[in-house]
Formats: C-alpha cells, structure tokens, sequence
C-alpha cells in the first residue's frame, strides 16, 4: 500500500480532541473526503457506493480506488492521499497517520475546514465540496475579456480590497486595443508614488515585500495605457499584513494547498486562497472539487 502521507499540526490537547468529536461538526468519525477522481468507492456494511467530496469516513468502513485519486483529511487536521489501487480500511489509514508535525495551526481553522466539508456532505453534493460556500464581504474583478469599446477602462484583476502578505503577487488586467505598454502605480496614503513600473504586457509581478514603506500599510494600484489614455476602472486597495499567522502547511500537494486555500479564504486572504487553489487545480485536475473551489471563488468577483 502506497501511501502519500503530508503531517498537519497537532492542534488539540486530549480535551479538545474529545470535543471536536463529540461536537455538531464532526460525530465519530475518522476521515472527512476532499477531493476524488476516477473509480473511487466506499463499502458500508457491505454496500459499496461512489465516494463523493465532503463524506466522512468512520471506523469499519472501506475505502475501495480502483483507478484514481482520494484526498482525505484526518478528524485530527492530517491530511492524506492514495494514488494506488488497492482497498483501505478506515481504521487502518488512521494508524497511518503517525508522528508530530511542526506546522502549527489554530483550533477554529480545523473547525472551519471540518465545518465546510459537513456542509458538502448535508446538501449531497456529487462534485463540488464548495458549491454553496459563499466569500464574506463584497468583491469585485475586473472582464477576462479585450476591451476595444473604452479607452479609459482598465479593468484589473483585483478585488476591490485586497489583503495581502509581504510576497510577490502576478497581476493581470484587460488588455487593450493599441496599447504600446502599460504603467503600473503603487500610492501611499498620501497619493505619494510609492513604485511605477512599466510592462509591455497585461501582466506584472510585484513583491510587496520590497516596498520602501513598513508592513501593515495601505496601497492604491492604479493602471494606465500612456498610448491609450486608458486608466484602471478603479483605484484598488492593497492592504499589506506584516505577520499573517495563517497556520498554513508547506508540504506541496494537491489536497495540501486545497486546505491552505480554503483557510486563506475564510480570513479574508482571497488573492493567496486563489493561488493556492490553482495549484491544487493543477496538480490533481480531474478533482473536480479542487477546480470548482477555484471558480467558485472567481464566480464571486463582479465583472462590470
């Protein structure tokens, strides 16, 4: 049996354990589903049906992969995932899980990512663990598409507020007719020009982390095409957080940074749970419910 294990953060005392267990989000169970793909079962008192995202699996019950992919989260904040064919007992892949991680994480970010895949599994939701999670607040991103009709709308694809980390950060927008290139500004609070950088493309890479200002700052980016006279349809917020204590995992796997992006979601970091979940996208793409995670979040930004 191959197992590819990735160790979470042992995030409860004995106490705590007990109570997560015994609360509304979790009852007995071993195992909570994040993600499949191919011919994946589970055998209950002898039946056997299609495993789906959001299903937990409790002791005496069998995970069966003929051909496919399982991401599994462990009641404990572990997570898992089986690529080989084989039949797995609940019971035994909680034994698998052994040693202490290093990564740290908050009880109320477990309860949430549990919390989320309850909700999948009460709406019998076949491929979309995220189908009904809607993204706190209001939110805006700027049209995929051209804009050849108004020169003075540059629309980026940004959220109107973003909170952000100290790292870099791929920025895109539409790209217009018979622009020649494109300039990229950063204000301080003062509308002081903090940086401007020129890109002959509709995309740039800035890294926040080397701004000549201190962290846990406001920024304005703001858009322009000089050959045009096209400008971004809004000035978009950058909030900058010096120390985003997230918790987050670091091993690189698909149901790894499914996770890191759900938890980066729900604190309001929208950008890192975007990139987060197309990694995931990318490296499991016949998971539905890592790609659906990531549209659903896009299908939330209003494109005006």
């Amino acid at each position: 049996m191959k197992l590819k294990q990735f160790s979470w953060s042992k995030i409860m005392g004995v106490s705590a354990f007990f109570a997560l267990f015994n609360s509304g989000i979790s009852n007995a169970f071993l195992f909570k589903v994040l993600g499949v793909s191919g011919n994946v079962k589970l055998q209950v008192k002898g039946q056997v049906s299609n495993l789906r995202p959001g299903t937990k699996l409790e002791t005496g019950q069998v995970l069966i992969i003929e051909n496919g992919y399982c991401g599994l989260m462990h009641a404990n904040g572990k997570i898992l995932e089986i690529k080989t064919p084989g039949s797995f007992p609940a019971a035994n892949l909680a034994k698998s899980i052994t040693g202490n991680s290093k990564t740290k994480v908050s009880d109320k970010y477990l309860e949430y990512v549990l919390g989320q895949l309850s909700k999948a599994e009460e709406k019998d939701m076949e491929t979309n663990i995220r189908k009904y999670m809607d993204v706190p607040g209001s939110v805006q991103r700027g049209s995929s598409k051209p804009n050849t009709g108004n020169a003075a709308s540059i629309y980026v694809d940004l959220f109107s507020s973003n909170q952000i980390m100290q790292t870099p950060y791929f920025i895109s927008w539409t790209p217009i007719t018979g622009s020649k290139g494109y300039e990229v500004s950063l204000l301080d609070r003062f509308d002081e020009t903090v940086m401007l950088r020129k890109s002959d493309s509709a995309f740039i890479e800035v890294d926040f982390s080397k701004l000549p200002t201190q962290a846990d700052e406001s920024y304005k980016l703001v858009v322009t095409s000089p050959a045009t006279g096209s400008k971004s349809v809004k000035e978009y917020i950058m909030n900058v957080v010096a120390h985003a204590d997230l918790g987050l995992q670091t091993d690189d796997s698909a149901a790894t940074n499914m996770v890191n992006g759900m938890i980066c979601e729900e604190k309001h970091f929208f950008l890192d749970a975007i990139k987060y979940y197309e990694k995931a996208s990318r490296q499991e793409p016949s998971v539905e419910s890592y790609s659906e995670a990531l549209s659903k979040l896009k299908s939330k930004l209003v494109k005006k």
